[in-house]
């Protein structure tokens, strides 16, 4: 089997191990809940199915106990005040991990700010630092003060959207946010 030579990172999401080399950790299933057109989503005040949402959560906890494959969800909201609702119904329901996928930065940040009032930044995923984020640092800044471990970093060019122009992305994201977040040493990028 491929290993990679260099050192490879394990991370814990909620007692859900990520990475370390190829096959010493199964992949996680990221599974998403009310985004535009799903069925279960009334309105985008956060009025949804209930019951078909606890019956979507529990299949793919079923799923993950069969397959031995983790999961997580990740919750689209197009408002922190729709986020909160998401995110109260999602602890009430389950222990899995989650993430709220929202598209500007700053409702991302408001919704992020109740995950670290809850105190459940342990379960959570931040999604995500993209490349037309206008205050990338400050952004990094403000999950670092939060408590937030766990963000998905979104390398994309528009531009080139060839892997060579994901890579110059995602080069150019790190190289924003490495100052605040982490030493360079410690970013593994392999």
């Amino acid at each position: 089997m491929f290993r990679f030579e260099k050192e490879q990172k394990v991370f814990d999401l909620n007692g859900i191990k990520i990475g370390g080399q190829p096959g010493e950790n199964p992949p996680l299933m990221i599974s998403s809940m009310f985004h535009n057109k799903d069925k279960i989503v009334q309105d985008r005040k956060g009025n949804f199915d209930r019951k078909r949402a606890e019956e979507i959560i529990r299949k793919q906890e079923e799923l993950a106990g069969i397959t031995g494959i983790p999961g997580m969800v990740a919750m689209v909201a197009n408002s922190p005040e729709e986020a909160k609702i998401y995110i109260d119904f999602f602890l009430e329901t389950t222990d899995m991990p989650f993430g709220i996928d929202m598209w500007v930065a700053e409702q991302r940040a408001k919704a992020t700010e109740y995950v670290a009032k809850l105190g459940v930044q342990n379960k959570f995923l931040y999604n995500s630092i993209t490349p037309w984020d206008k205050d990338i640092k400050g952004q990094v800044q403000k999950l670092k003060d939060l408590g937030i471990r766990h963000v998905v970093v979104q390398a994309f060019d528009d531009q080139d959207q060839t892997p060579a122009g994901r890579m110059k992305s995602l080069e150019s994201l790190l190289a924003q946010g490495r100052v605040t977040l982490i030493p360079p040493s410690s970013i593994p990028l392999s």
